[in-house]
């Protein structure tokens, strides 16, 4: 079978482990009616703008078709009645796409035919079980699940050739409609489809600057690049080795990301749209290491596991259990020193800290405005800090309220100076210039990030034995207040001093002012690690004099 499939999952003791509370999971469904959502809430994103209840109830049937779909391919056959009746119900939902990604003034067939992320995820699962199970499952429901992907994904993918955004959309959708026409065999489809499958998977890799680096944040790389993964694993397998985008040295250096963007235990580069802490798919990184064997396989104590990612992606889990090799073994390592000169990110590991900063433009997909923001690590704790993603609703994604009312992608969220009353702007001009990136000293001058007429800035972070110098020089500033972001409650220790954790932020030429703070809901798709609702802790301060260098130290 493709993608190294079968009849049985297999069993090892990561696979066991992993499906241990599949069985218990299954009863407590077997005693809840199955739930199609509703119009009433189907219709609440354009009313409110809010996702997350139409969502709630959308997510929790894919949840219960992967528990009896897994226990079927573990040889559990008692779950059969279970898993139909929940695949029928699938079948049942007016359309597979969110309501966030359909337009009101779309006529009927549109919306049920739109295929987005999720309408696409579900093909996959779908296609995937009549695939494996077609021949054990009752042949009406076989047959349903064949003509309601005809009719949701196919066949309009056929008329359309859709193409999506150069973001992580063209790689989950290419990955998903080509699996679904794959496993339903349609091999004349594919005939015409495959060119066109290739070019949305081209556009991912578009989405990427040749250095590698995910701008989207880990969690994005991870759902963009698996499926990409994914995608072109079957593509290799379909066309016997004619096709083979691994051999694209472009696509090793995204795939080094997911291996250096972690720090100590399942800690992950914050920046952009990104959980905090991440459990990674342990069967996708065994398959990166056996494509690129000098990446530093991590070890296997924060492998994901049923219920880490709360959207239940049927991919992800296949991925886990099949593709998980127990004769491969890993110790988590860091690089000393991580550079994306052309995204404008840098990552230091050393003995008993970590640090990253980035430049970039205020215009990056998941964008911040955050040009020359840094994140401090030490003793297992976010010292200066990144705030993540906020749950989406209609206005964080394609509003400029992101900028101006959301405290995790405003300027004022993020540990970068404010400027004569003023945080920086977004947009495509407003950015960083890198002018020295060496292995203890970085210099971002931030200037255009502010556009400011007769107003410079340039920051320098300079690594030290115990912690980071920040030196920020302005020229024709009247004012600056320097804002430091954590979620550690910090504590003014002196008219220089506060405390954040086990390290003090310490300033040679300014007095700490005050400490504000905000509260936010972190995105309830994976935020492993936080609370349901964070604080964020601003601190200001004031220097003495503006316009000479400001030194700040943590350690």
């Amino acid at each position: 079978m493709y993608n190294e499939l079968s009849r049985y999952i297999p069993d090892n003791a990561f696979t066991l482990d992993y499906r241990k509370n599949f069985e218990k999971m299954a009863e407590e469904y077997r005693k809840q009616p199955i739930i199609v959502p509703p119009y009433s809430l189907f219709k609440l994103f354009q009313e409110t703008g809010s996702r997350v209840e139409y969502e709630a109830v959308y997510f929790d049937i894919r949840k219960r078709c992967d528990i009896f779909a897994i226990l079927m391919l573990s040889g559990k056959n008692e779950y059969k009645e279970d898993l139909e009746d929940t695949l029928f119900a699938i079948c049942d939902e007016f359309t597979w796409a969110l309501p966030a990604h359909l337009y009101s003034h779309w006529s009927i067939d549109e919306k049920v035919t739109r295929i987005d992320l999720f309408a696409s995820e579900t093909a996959y699962m779908l296609s995937t079980i009549w695939y494996l199970l077609k021949d054990e499952l009752s042949k009406e429901v076989a047959d349903r699940i064949e003509y309601e992907l005809r009719r949701r994904i196919i066949a309009p993918y056929m008329k359309n050739h859709p193409r999506w955004e150069k973001s992580n959309w063209s790689a989950v959708t290419s990955c998903n409609v080509f699996h679904t026409m794959v496993y339903l065999g349609c091999d004349e489809e594919l005939k015409e489809a495959i060119p066109y499958l290739q070019t949305n998977a081209e556009d991912f890799l578009e989405s990427y600057q040749d250095d590698g680096c995910c701008m989207e944040g880990t969690m994005y790389w991870s759902y963009g690049f698996e499926h990409f993964c994914f995608f072109a694993n079957l593509l290799r397998q379909y066309t016997h080795g004619e096709i083979d985008y691994f051999k694209n040295e472009k696509v090793r250096r995204i795939a080094r990301y997911g291996f250096v963007a972690f720090f100590d235990e399942n800690m992950t580069l914050p920046f952009s749209d990104s959980p905090h802490r991440f459990n990674y798919n342990i069967g996708f990184y065994h398959f990166l290491k056996k494509e690129y064997p000098e990446l530093p396989l991590p070890d296997a104590t924060f492998a994901q596991h049923f219920g880490d990612e709360k959207r239940h992606r049927f991919a992800e889990i296949l991925v886990s259990l099949y593709w998980y090799d127990p004769a491969l073994t890993g110790k988590q390592t860091f690089t000393d020193n991580v550079d994306f000169p052309l995204s404008q990110v840098y990552i230091r590991n050393r003995d008993n800290y970590h640090f990253a900063c980035k430049g970039g433009f205020n215009d990056e997909p998941h964008n911040h405005d955050d040009v020359g923001n840094l994140i401090f690590i030490k003793d297992k704790t976010f010292i200066l800090d990144d705030a993540g993603w906020p749950e989406y609703d209609k206005w964080y994604i394609g509003t400029e309220k992101r900028y101006t009312d959301y405290i995790c992608s405003m300027s004022e969220g993020h540990t970068v100076p404010i400027v004569n009353g003023k945080p920086q702007k977004w947009g495509r001009e407003y950015h960083g210039d890198v002018l020295k990136a060496e292995a203890d000293e970085i210099i971002i001058d931030l200037s255009n990030a502010y556009a400011q007429d007769g107003v410079s800035i340039v920051r320098t972070m300079t690594l030290q034995t115990e912690g980071i110098k920040i030196t920020d020089v302005f020229t024709g500033a009247e004012t600056v207040t320097e804002r430091f972001i954590t979620r550690e409650i910090p504590e003014i220790i002196n008219d220089r001093e506060v405390k954040i954790g086990s390290c003090i932020l310490r300033s040679e030429t300014a007095k700490p002012v005050k400490i504000s703070s905000a509260d936010y809901t972190p995105r309830g798709v994976s935020h492993i690690g936080m609370k349901d609702l964070e604080t964020l802790y601003m601190i200001d301060f004031l220097p003495d004099h503006v316009n000479e260098a400001q030194i700040f130290t943590v350690e």
